[in-house]
């Protein structure tokens, strides 16, 4: 009924207001006005957790895999190459170059290193051969630096040398090679050269701080110019023709006879070293 004095209608004494939620079936397990189960939910998180899961499995053994250490005995052959670059990336190992390659093959040697081992031979008369270590794909890492080279070089080719030997110890015999060009780049390794016997040499070396150590075979005239930073340089027998002071200091390093003697048969190196010393022999 209405009442009049407030103006909007009422239930008579002993009505029941309808329910709000009459012929709304409620939830399985739930009660009416409760919030959803959250099983969905909790399967959902299951699932992210056995792929998280999977997915550290699969990194871990995959890293694994890339520490491996391998160990490849290479070679290539000859084909008449007439000048060869060689340029070796990665080698925290070591690298021993020298001489001693069969007949037949342009190089040969060992490779013990982590991870995956590219090479690139290109060309036929001029040869560019690069060799790098790199990491073994998708789910391995930081292996590629730890590459240790021994390698052999044929004879009769004229070479270019391009190494980057990282801190590991660098040992080039090259006595009986005809190397024209050398950039060799390392970190804190040793570096231990004997160049060859004739022919012109130019270059230029970077170890970082490690000790460099040449060997000039006997009556080549040759001028290296040096900078250690706050490495001594021992260079008996050679003269300072810059500003005439003694060893030990920065500067140009020559043989008396390297003014007069012919381009083709002339030495001419630039060194660069951090905190490494520089030995001359």
């Amino acid at each position: 009924m209405n009442d009049p004095q407030r103006g909007y209608a009422t239930q008579p004494l002993g009505h029941e207001s309808p329910d709000v939620n009459e012929g709304i079936a409620p939830q399985m397990g739930a009660p009416v006005g409760t919030t959803p189960p959250v099983r969905g939910r909790r399967d959902n998180n299951r699932l992210l957790a056995l792929l998280l899961i999977g997915l550290g499995v699969a990194l871990l053994v995959g890293n694994i895999s890339g520490n491996r250490q391998r160990h490849d005995t290479i070679g290539y052959p000859l084909n008449a190459a007439k000048m060869v670059r060689v340029r070796i990336e990665g080698g925290n190992g070591g690298i021993t170059l020298r001489d001693g390659a069969t007949s037949d093959a342009v190089l040969n040697g060992t490779v013990n290193y982590k991870g995956r081992l590219d090479v690139e031979d290109n060309g036929e008369g001029e040869r560019e051969l690069t060799f790098r270590t790199q990491d073994g794909g998708l789910w391995s890492w930081g292996n590629s630096d730890s590459a240790e080279w021994n390698l052999e070089l044929n004879r009769t080719p004229v070479y270019e040398i391009d190494t980057e030997a990282g801190n590991g110890a660098t040992t080039m015999d090259l006595r009986q090679l005809q190397v024209r060009r050398l950039k060799l780049e390392g970190g804190n390794g040793s570096l231990t050269l004997f160049l060859p016997k004739s022919g012109a040499v130019e270059g230029m070396i970077d170890s970082g701080n490690g000790a460099v150590t040449i060997t000039l075979p006997p009556n080549r005239p040759a001028r290296l110019e040096i900078d250690t930073g706050n490495g001594s340089i021992t260079a008996p027998g050679l003269s300072r023709p810059d500003d005439g002071a003694n060893e030990g200091r920065d500067g140009v390093y020559q043989t008396p006879d390297f003014d007069k003697a012919k381009e083709e048969d002339r030495i001419d190196l630039v060194i660069d070293t951090g905190n490494g010393s520089v030995t001359v022999k």
